[in-house]
């Protein structure tokens, strides 16, 4: 990509300091890659929505 991993204007391993659900690869990503990751995003909320549809309410 055009993007350094050494520059001081990017940042190695975010999903260190914030919660990552989702990586697209690519810069910039390529169609394919948007629509892969927005499908995998939609099955993770799915999935959690169905394990709090199963637990038990508290």
């Amino acid at each position: 990509g055009m993007f350094s991993t050494d520059s001081y204007s990017t940042v190695r391993g975010v999903d260190k300091l914030i919660p990552v659900d989702v990586f697209c690869p690519g810069c910039p990503p390529k169609p394919e890659a948007v629509i892969d990751a927005i499908t995998k995003l939609r099955k993770k909320i799915a999935r959690e929505i169905y394990k709090d549809r199963i637990r038990p309410q508290q």
